[in-house]
């Protein structure tokens, strides 16, 4: 027998086994492996089902149990959307703008930060708003009513007013004979603070700083002195 008649029988075997293929107009029904299995089976075959939601704050812990895929979408969109830094990520996350950069880099997540940028004021009051930080409203005090039209002239005290020390030391003369007691001390306030950093200069590190330490409505005198190595 030659190759090309082996071939041929070889075929022809093969097409002979058609018949016994079960068809519709043969057999109406499918089994399939799943058909027996009770529901405790069912489920155990199953895997857990997870959701992310991207569009919510989210805290350390979580963002860093999420997929290395999901985390680079995630902060990728919050970069698109608001144009996120790697400080105000670690604000939200509740660790250092370092941690952030580190665990981007050895996690492969082709997260990139550069350096120097800033939100403006619009995407940051987004960015709050996405945080929940509402922002409160101003409360308009009505103006009060005038006085009524009077013959009398009108006398204003124009002393200056007197702080806790004097009304307190007044009181004692009248009543106890000018005897000596003691005065309630006023509170504490921060007249003056200095702040020292060492290494590679990471100004965004440092208005941090100065914003928490001064906050947004501070008066006084700034003095900001660097000695470069």
């Amino acid at each position: 027998m030659s190759d090309f008649e082996y071939d041929c029988l070889q075929k022809k075997r093969i097409a002979n086994q058609a018949r016994y293929r079960k068809r519709g107009s043969k057999s109406k029904k499918c089994n399939l492996p799943s058909d027996r299995l009770t529901n405790k089976q069912w489920k155990d075959k199953c895997g857990p089902v997870i959701t992310y939601s991207l569009n919510k704050p989210m805290i350390w812990d979580d963002f860093k149990q999420m997929p290395a895929y999901v985390q680079a979408e995630y902060i990728t969109n919050l970069q698109k959307k608001f144009g996120v830094t790697a400080v105000d990520l670690g604000d939200m996350f509740g660790v250092r703008a370092l941690t952030v950069r580190k665990h981007a880099d050895a996690n492969n997540l082709g997260i990139e930060f550069p350096r120097g940028h800033a939100m403006n004021a619009a995407r940051r009051a987004e960015w709050a708003k996405f945080l929940g930080e509402e922002e409160h409203d101003e409360v308009n005090v009505p103006a009060p009513a005038s006085l009524p039209e009077s013959s009398e002239p009108v006398v204003f005290n124009t002393d200056e007013p007197k702080d806790e020390y004097t009304l307190c030391s007044e009181a004692h003369d009248q009543t106890a004979g000018n005897a000596i007691m003691p005065l309630e001390p006023k509170a504490m306030c921060m007249k003056k603070f200095s702040l020292q950093f060492a290494g590679v200069i990471d100004v965004n590190t440092i208005a941090n700083s100065l914003k928490l330490i001064l906050g947004d409505k501070s008066e006084g005198e700034l003095e900001i002195i660097c000695n470069l190595a």
